[in-house]
């Protein structure tokens, strides 16, 4: 008796949108929001299955991650908590540049 979900991780979005599908309630009846996108979660938004996805950047919090311990360790004050930022990728804007650079990260610009 819900009318939305919003799913934690990739595998409770994939969890949740076979349990609704089962029970009759996906496509539209009860929406889903799942956060992180692994190829199940992001063919659930394709298909409509899944209403939005909620992004964290991972090049940006590595990136953060080594400069603040780098700070650390030069005795440098670094702050308690360091916002990476999310954004929330639909079918609508899935397409994107900003949001296909977060769905399929350029992993060869960065591993050379």
């Amino acid at each position: 008796q819900v009318d939305g979900v919003f799913c934690s991780c990739e595998p409770i979005t994939t969890g949740m949108t076979l349990a609704l599908k089962d029970i009759g309630r996906l496509g539209g009846a009860v929406k889903v929001v799942g956060f992180d996108a692994g190829s199940q979660p992001l063919s659930l938004l394709q298909k409509g299955d899944v209403q939005a996805l909620v992004l964290q950047n991972p090049i940006k919090m590595g990136y953060l991650g080594v400069m603040t311990a780098m700070q650390a360790f030069s005795g440098k004050a670094v702050e308690k908590r360091i916002d990476t930022g999310v954004s929330v990728v639909t079918r609508e804007n899935m397409s994107q540049p900003e949001m296909q650079e977060l769905l399929n990260p350029p992993l060869d610009k960065y591993l050379k």
